[in-house]
């Protein structure tokens, strides 16, 4: 692959960011990708698939269907949202230059980020984080597919319940990866997915609602999650088992920050995509949270996200934060 060598240690670079970060844990089996951002002082000579974008072209992008592939998504939400020296002089009152141009969201993004007014300290945070971990054991077994019930091997794929998905072969030719011609399986989800953060002013701070999912594909048995996130977004909506969740989403009271369609992994995934949301409910508005949800801040969110414990499904929604529009 092009440019490796910056990122394998041949060539000197500044490392930005470097985490080890879970893929679809309903969909892959224990799959994680290292996110590295590099800085480089070369004067690279661009191949005509590449062009530089800045961090707010990208943001940009994000707010728009389909552009900003997976992969991309997951290293931006590692991303810091704000330059050191910046954060710095925010903290200490300055910075006016930067805050004329915040917008309305940005101001409650900033706000979120730099607060330590939150619901929960991070020791609570982690406390409770443990104890759903703790709460719920895991055991996955490997089955050859003959013996899976409910699936059945096709002509042309292997299918199962068809609210879900199926396992696909593709022949690709293309022109501009390490090989030109190959044969894979794909997943192939028939439905759009949902995946949406509800958030809410609490004490004149703006927090997240967090969720502790079990999958059967995570490493460590939960991830923190969106408040909403399911594969098929027809099927939840007729569900009544999370149903103030999935509602809240659609009450015209609501403000709604960020909803686009998102595209999953096009290397594994066969033309998946997701509905992003963030959605902001009334300070008035009154949730009982069951156990497995918990209220952040979003600083304490891009904390947690450092040690690899936010899901892919939560940190796509995560890289479309920024603050300007």
């Amino acid at each position: 692959p092009l440019f490796l060598e910056y990122f394998n240690g041949e060539k000197p670079a500044r490392v930005l960011t470097d985490q080890l970060q879970a893929e679809q844990g309903g969909r892959f089996f224990r799959k994680r990708n290292r996110n590295i951002v590099v800085e480089i002082e070369d004067d690279l000579a661009l191949p005509a698939e590449f062009c530089w974008l800045t961090l707010g072209e990208l943001k940009a992008l994000l707010r728009e269907d389909n552009i900003v592939n997976m992969d991309s998504r997951s290293v931006l939400s590692t991303m810091s949202l704000i330059e050191d020296d910046t954060l710095a002089e925010l903290a200490a009152g300055g910075a006016s230059e930067v805050l004329p141009r915040l917008s309305e969201n940005g101001r409650k993004y900033l706000n979120s980020f730099l607060s330590r007014k939150t619901v929960h300290s991070i020791d609570g945070l982690l406390s409770w984080y443990t104890g759903q971990k703790t709460a719920w054991s895991l055991d996955v077994d490997w089955k050859p597919l003959s013996r899976l019930e409910g699936w059945r091997i096709g002509e042309w794929a292997v299918e199962g319940d068809p609210r879900f998905f199926s396992v696909i072969g593709v022949d690709v030719e293309a022109g501009t990866r390490e090989v030109a011609h190959w044969m894979q399986p794909l997943i192939k989800d028939v439905h759009t997915g949902m995946l949406a953060f509800v958030c809410q002013e609490i004490d004149g701070v703006l927090h997240f609602l967090v969720q502790a999912k079990v999958e059967p594909g995570h490493l460590d048995i939960i991830e923190l999650s969106p408040t909403v996130s399911c594969s098929n977004y027809a099927d939840v909506a007729k569900r009544p088992a999370r149903p103030f969740l999935f509602d809240e989403l659609f009450d015209p009271r609501n403000r709604v920050h960020y909803d686009t369609l998102q595209s999953e992994e096009g290397g594994r995934f066969y033309q998946w995509q997701n509905r992003n949301m963030i959605v902001e409910l009334p300070p008035e508005r009154k949730l009982e949270l069951p156990a497995q949800f918990a209220w952040m801040s979003l600083g304490q969110m891009k904390e947690f996200m450092r040690y690899g414990l936010f899901s892919i499904e939560a940190r796509s929604i995560i890289s479309s934060i920024s603050f300007v529009d």
